[in-house]
């Protein structure tokens, strides 16, 4: 069921999600989200709701610096408001107050929702694709 045009615009909103994310802009990152998105990153509890997510990603950006790239793999959509995609998202991050920068890898999952004619990220899960240190 996934339509060429889903595909376009779920894939423009995951490279805007990177772009936002390399640009360390939370009002970027945010204008993304569905106002009840759901937050999982890989070693922290699940973040639910746009305070909260906002919240997350203001203390991510004062201790980190990402310089990244996202590779769309695939996008399926369940029907005209529901699509899901998995992604990998390559770069660096730099740790801000001590200047180490170190490789970032990551495998994603998003499921998005079109809201109002617009895609956003309903919930989203990653996982490092980086061997333990």
């Amino acid at each position: 069921m996934s339509s060429t045009s889903t595909k376009t615009e779920v894939s423009t909103l995951l490279q805007a999600y990177a772009s936002a994310l390399s640009a360390s802009s939370t009002s970027k990152v945010m204008d993304l989200y569905t106002t009840d998105a759901v937050f999982m990153p890989q070693n922290f509890t699940t973040i639910e709701g746009h305070a909260a997510i906002k919240e997350t990603y203001e203390k991510i950006f004062d201790t980190i610096a990402l310089d990244v790239t996202m590779d769309v793999k695939e996008v399926h959509s369940f029907d005209d408001e529901w699509a899901f995609a998995r992604t990998t998202t390559a770069g660096i991050q730099k740790v801000l107050k001590t200047g180490e920068t170190s490789k970032e890898g990551n495998q994603e999952l998003f499921v998005c929702q079109k809201v109002d004619g617009s895609w956003k990220m309903a919930r989203y899960c990653f996982c490092s694709t980086n061997p333990p240190k």
